[in-house]
Order: C-alpha cells, then sequence, then structure tokens
C-alpha cells in the first residue's frame, strides 16, 4: 500500500477521533452558546465538504477530468481556475454556516468557522483571492514533476494545515481536518 494512502487512513483516523471527543465537548458546553455553535459548525464542515464533498468528488473521479480535458485552454490554466472553483465551493459551506448561527444556537456573528458571514468579503479580502498564487505554483510545480493527485492533496492539505496553525499550537491536532478541507480543493483538478 502507498505510503500516501496509509497517512490519509491515518489522517482520517485522526479526524474521526478528534471530531468525535470535540463534539462531545459541544454537547457538555451547554452553557456557552457561541462556543458550542462554533464546534458544531465546524462538525457540519466536516460533514459536508470532507465527507459528503469528499464522496461527490470520488464518485466523478473518471468523469470530470474527460469533460475538463475537452474544455480548449492550457492544462495550467484550467488547473488554477479548477482549483478557485473548488476553494469558493468550500466557502459556500463556511459562509452558509456561519450565516446558519441562529440554527446552532447562537448570533451571526457571535460563533463563526470563516472570517465573516459576507462571502464576497471572504473570498475577495480573506482565503480564496490569497490562494490562487499557491494554485499558479501548483501548476508550475506540475508541469515539471510528476506529482500523483494524491500526493498533491496530501502537500497542499498539509500546507493549509500549516497556514491554519499559525493562529496557535491549540490548532496542531487539527492537521487531518485541514489536510482534507485544504487538499479537496486540489485533489480533483489534480486528477484532470
Amino acid at each position: 500500500m502507498p505510503l500516501s494512502v496509509k497517512f490519509l487512513r491515518f489522517c482520517a483516523i485522526w479526524l474521526s477521533v478528534t471530531a468525535s471527543a470535540v463534539s462531545l465537548i459541544g454537547f457538555l458546553s451547554y452553557k456557552t452558546p457561541n462556543t458550542r455553535a462554533t464546534i458544531f459548525m465546524g462538525m457540519s464542515i466536516i460533514l459536508v465538504w470532507v465527507v459528503l464533498g469528499g464522496a461527490i468528488q470520488w464518485a466523478l473521479r473518471d468523469i470530470v477530468p474527460v469533460f475538463v480535458r475537452r474544455i480548449n485552454l492550457r492544462w495550467q490554466v484550467k488547473f488554477v481556475m479548477f482549483c478557485t472553483l473548488m476553494a469558493l465551493l468550500e466557502e459556500v459551506v463556511t459562509v452558509t454556516l456561519t450565516n446558519l448561527a441562529p440554527l446552532y444556537g447562537s448570533h451571526i456573528g457571535k460563533a463563526y468557522v470563516t472570517a465573516s458571514a459576507n462571502y464576497l468579503d471572504v473570498v475577495l479580502l480573506h482565503s480564496v483571492i490569497l490562494f490562487v498564487g499557491a494554485y499558479i505554483a501548483w501548476a508550475w510545480i506540475l508541469a515539471r514533476y510528476d506529482i500523483s493527485p494524491r500526493m498533491v492533496m496530501i502537500l497542499y492539505g498539509l500546507t493549509g494545515a500549516f497556514m491554519e496553525s499559525t493562529a496557535g499550537p491549540q490548532h496542531y491536532a487539527e492537521f487531518a481536518m485541514w489536510t482534507f478541507i485544504y487538499g479537496l480543493m486540489v485533489w480533483l483538478p489534480a486528477r484532470c
């Protein structure tokens, strides 16, 4: 079994363990609605983007590349555009969850999983606009080196985990979650 598969399995197990522990904390923190709401929003990201989104990508892994290859652009341009589209979709999930704070027992702006409840603010000032440079760099790297889509997913995912951990060492344990969240922005484009 390739090392990349072993690593992703380890990440899946670690994510299951840490998500379960954090969910328990969420249930026990009934007196702090903002903390509870933020925890459950985070669990929702895992369910919607990682589990559901990952399953959809896996199901379409052979269909989408056929369609993308028919687009009459250089593959590097298609890669950057597709990664950007995936990042925009991921932010739809996070901003939607942030705006659903009242369903989680909090208020918009009090509990959140992204920089803002405004989608354009998030993508133009905080996230996707910053990712495009990395996608261009990955297109350059992939033009020179033969890296499997799984390794692209892992390496970009770990890059995302590193970026998120700059908020403090308490975020180191979240590496598996961030590996999947960021990795799923580039995995399907790398297959194309």
